[in-house]
């Protein structure tokens, strides 16, 4: 296991997260177009609110993301962890 840290990887990640959601938008895009309009699978999907909800809430926290990766934000080993922790604070959970 690699305990190295990479400064740009957070940004590069992004990039890839970027490209893997038009691809998914894609798919989706090709499924919704080819599912029959009534179907019994859609009483088992979630509500409009609540995929709105958790969308905005992906929304936020990818905004957040975005911001660490434009900051590359340098991390020292020696500061040790909670000192680390505290320059990405809101994108992690510590519990």
């Amino acid at each position: 296991m690699c305990s190295r840290y990479i400064g740009d990887l957070m940004a590069r990640t992004l990039v890839r997260i970027d490209e893997a959601r038009d691809r998914e938008a894609a798919a989706m895009a090709d499924r919704i177009l080819k599912r029959p309009k009534t179907s019994k699978s859609s009483q088992r999907q979630p509500s409009s609110k609540a995929l709105a909800k958790r969308i905005e809430a992906l929304k936020s926290f990818e905004e957040l993301l975005r911001r660490f990766g434009a900051e590359s934000i340098e991390i020292d080993l020696d500061d040790g962890v909670v000192a680390n922790v505290a320059k990405f604070s809101g994108a992690l959970v510590v519990g």
